[in-house]
Formats: C-alpha cells, sequence, structure tokens
C-alpha cells in the first residue's frame, strides 16, 4: 500500500462481516403508495421471512409516498 493512501474496498471489506446494504426502492413511475400501513405490514412480514429463510436480516427502514429506503443484511453467500 502507497503511504498516506486510503485502503481499497476489498481489503477493508475482508476485516469486517457481511456487509451491510442501504437499498432505495422506487414504485414504478414514482406512483404514490396507496396505502402506508398496508406497505408496512408487507415489509415487516418479508423481512420476518427473510430471516427465517434465508437468514437475511431486515434493518431499519423508512417508507415514503413513492419510495422506501431501508438497511439489509445477509451471512456471506449474501454478497
Amino acid at each position: 500500500m502507497i503511504k498516506g493512501r486510503p485502503p481499497r474496498l476489498a481489503q477493508i471489506f475482508q476485516s469486517y462481516g457481511a456487509p451491510l446494504f442501504f437499498v432505495t426502492i422506487c414504485t414504478l413511475h414514482r406512483r404514490k403508495i396507496l396505502s402506508l400501513p398496508v406497505a408496512q405490514e408487507l415489509l415487516t412480514t418479508y423481512g420476518k421471512r427473510a430471516m427465517s429463510e434465508f437468514n437475511v436480516a431486515l434493518g431499519r427502514y423508512v417508507i415514503m409516498p413513492d419510495h422506501l429506503h431501508f438497511f439489509i443484511r445477509g451471512d456471506q453467500s449474501f454478497v
């Protein structure tokens, strides 16, 4: 490594566990989600299923009228 140069991403991620991803998903044509409570129920149901069936953890999330943001992490095979 060159002195004063930051380490490359591969070297950084090797020193940690499975990476954490920040994901943003938009609705088709940015249409408004008709029911935010229903969207929340679907997302939490998916999160529980993802953990039990695939060992993928859904972290904090924000549901907006036309998109959502969330953190997700799996094991090493998830990458």
